[in-house]
């Protein structure tokens, strides 16, 4: 009588996407994709700007397409801005403030922790107004 060593057998799988996957990237029809998201602004609204932006940056328009009626804007709504993530300014800090220098003590479970929540000491409103965003320059049409 013989006998036979059992055998191990591996078995692969393997998965092929259709090409089509990988080819509809490729073709996106970016016309049809930008225009699906053309805003059309027809009246001067002050409370209604158009922001157009990406996280970082942000560009407010008014009825122009610019930022031509920023003053009527700004006094009758919201301002027309421009806006980026990399523009602050910090005002001078002559006396030192740092940020425990606002805090006020709360206690809580027995064990009494500083918060910076004293904003009507000096230290907590000059950290309160730094650092500020900074508008970029504003773009607009010279209209005469």
């Amino acid at each position: 009588m013989m006998r036979f060593a059992p055998r191990r057998f591996a078995v692969v799988i393997s998965v092929a996407l259709p090409c089509a996957v990988a080819q509809a990237a490729d073709q996106i029809d970016r016309h049809a994709l930008v225009t699906r998201h053309n805003p059309h602004i027809t009246t001067v609204d002050p409370w209604a700007p158009l922001s157009v932006g990406n996280g970082e940056f942000c560009f407010t328009a008014d009825v122009t397409g610019l930022q031509t009626f920023t003053d009527y804007y700004h006094e009758h709504g919201i301002i027309t801005e421009t806006q980026a993530r990399w523009s602050w300014h910090t005002n001078p800090n002559p006396n030192g403030y740092k940020l425990a220098d606002a805090n006020r003590p709360f206690t809580a479970y027995g064990k009494t922790l500083g918060y910076p929540t004293n904003d009507k000491s000096p230290a907590g409103q000059w950290l309160r107004e730094n650092p500020q965003d900074m508008p970029l320059p504003q773009i607009e049409s010279l209209i005469d």
